[in-house]
């Protein structure tokens, strides 16, 4: 049996076509399929999308049940899933509850859920390397960079010291790239999840609220905070171990990588630290409003004990 077949067949769809080798237009609208060659990858995915869902709000595309109601169909040495197909994207300021739910269910779930999966590892330290660079480059851009060095090394620093006050681990997380992975439908915020290992680290989180903080200001900021928050999952050691990753200096890793490169001239490494160095105020400014809001936070969970 051909696989169109099998899915109409399974979904109990009467007209199906492939608009492509991942889309299909079926009577029952635009489908998208995933193919998984690992199972223990699909289940961790299966048990993520149903458990990050918030209900009135928010939705994750979670698996489409067969006419069986499985969450999946074997095919050839693997298996496929089935998702809706939504191209309308979810608007940002002005919905922070429904964003904030789901980082909050994100960060709940991920520290509940258990998996023998290895997590992959998006994050690359390249802007330790710095220093080591420094003869490599003009008089001049060492002299753009000094202030940013001293920094660096201080948030270094105090980015490890609050890992080291944790027992806890950051949550086990499906990768997290854009906004774009959000779509509307009937209203509610549909996210879309990927077919990858997932992440044990806040390092999706720490970009998506640097995007928010940049394109929707402060008041916009704290509203998405404290949406989050309600989700019950930021315990003071999950907000340290946030705030460690916000720390680290990722901005500089644009600058290491520039001038490793075989081809790059003065002009290419001058711009690669204005940017770097102008990310770098934006993510300070990051980590001083999350320092003042874990502080608030803190000091309000004190005042309610004393009360209580």
């Amino acid at each position: 049996m051909e696989l169109l077949d099998w899915l109409k067949d399974q979904y109990k769809w009467k007209e199906a076509k492939f608009i492509h080798q991942a889309l299909i237009e079926s009577d029952q609208g635009s489908k998208k399929i995933h193919f998984w060659l690992n199972k223990d990858l699909l289940d961790w995915h299966i048990e993520w999308r149903d458990k990050c869902s918030v209900t009135p709000c928010v939705i994750v595309d979670r698996m489409i049940r067969t006419k069986d109601q499985k969450a999946f169909i074997e095919w050839k040495d693997g298996w496929i899933t089935v998702h809706d197909h939504v191209s309308e994207g979810y608007p940002e300021k002005g919905h922070e509850v429904e964003w904030g739910s789901l980082i909050g269910a994100m960060i709940k779930y991920g520290q509940e859920t258990n998996s023998s999966l290895q997590p992959i590892q998006r994050t690359k330290n390249k802007y330790s390397q710095l220093e080591q660079l420094l003869p490599l480059i003009s008089s001049e851009q060492r002299g753009l960079l000094k202030d940013y060095l001293q920094e660096k090394n201080f948030r270094m620093k105090k980015s490890e010291q609050l890992t080291e006050l944790c027992d806890q681990s950051p949550p086990l997380i499906d990768c997290f790239y854009s906004v774009n992975q959000a779509k509307k439908i009937h209203g509610v915020l549909l996210w879309n999840g990927t077919v990858e290992p997932p992440e044990q680290s806040y390092h999706g989180i720490r970009h998506f609220l640097m995007y928010w903080l940049k394109e929707h200001g402060e008041d916009s900021f704290h509203r998405l905070l404290e949406s989050i928050s309600d989700m019950g999952g930021l315990n003071e050691e999950q907000m340290y171990l946030l705030l460690s990753e916000c720390l680290k200096p990722y901005e500089m890793n644009l600058v290491v990588e520039t001038i490793q490169r075989n081809e790059k001239s003065e002009q290419d490494i001058k711009n690669a630290i204005h940017y770097s160095l102008s990310e770098w105020k934006h993510s300070k400014i990051l980590v001083n409003l999350l320092s003042k809001w874990f502080d608030s936070r803190k000091r309000g969970s004190k005042d309610e004990a004393k009360t209580g």
